[in-house]
């Protein structure tokens, strides 16, 4: 949301509205990191706790209460908007139903008219990560300032570790071809 487009083993805390596992790098038992990317399951009760306490852009509440993830939206819209807003009080950003509209009808219309990405919808089960990125453009502004073009984008990744996948496949086809 008003953020640049990143791989999701680049992304960082902040350039989520909602988000129901970390991101961390696996190590090799040395404290090195591997470069293997994790994503553990986050504890939601104690997350969305701490944001309702002290909502921030610096880190989002889980994707399972409506109410923590509007008040999110609110506030990246305010600090894409204002360029300084790290927190605000949780009744604020609840309560101000007409400002909270106003904002995000502005962020949108700044985002369709500097580039054509407007947000990414991340779905996990398992090992298994499915994108969708949402994208829009004017049709023609000047003209009929209120339509726009849309595009959805997939995307699937795994994290699951392959190796012996790749070596029982690897195997199969050796055996066909003798």
């Amino acid at each position: 949301f008003g953020q640049r487009r990143v791989s999701l083993g680049a992304a960082m805390p902040h350039d989520f509205l909602c988000n129901d596992f970390d991101i961390g790098y696996l190590d090799d038992g040395l404290g090195i990191a591997s470069g293997r990317v994790a994503f553990p399951q986050r504890d939601c009760a104690a997350v969305d706790s701490a944001w309702r306490e002290a909502p921030t852009v610096e880190f989002a509440p889980c994707c399972s209460d409506l109410s923590l993830i509007t008040a999110s939206i609110y506030l990246h819209a305010l600090d894409f908007l204002n360029h300084s807003v790290a927190a605000r009080p949780f009744s604020e950003l609840t309560e101000q139903v007409e400002e909270r509209r106003d904002a995000i009808r502005d962020v949108l219309g700044k985002l369709i008219s500097s580039d054509d990405s407007v947000g990414q919808l991340i779905v996990r089960r398992g090992d298994h990560f499915t994108g969708f990125v949402h994208s829009a453009r004017w049709r023609d502004l000047p003209w009929l300032p209120g339509r726009v073009v849309t595009r959805t984008e997939y995307w699937s990744r795994t994290t699951a570790d392959l190796t012996y996948s790749i070596v029982v496949v690897t195997a199969i086809v050796v055996w066909c071809l003798l």
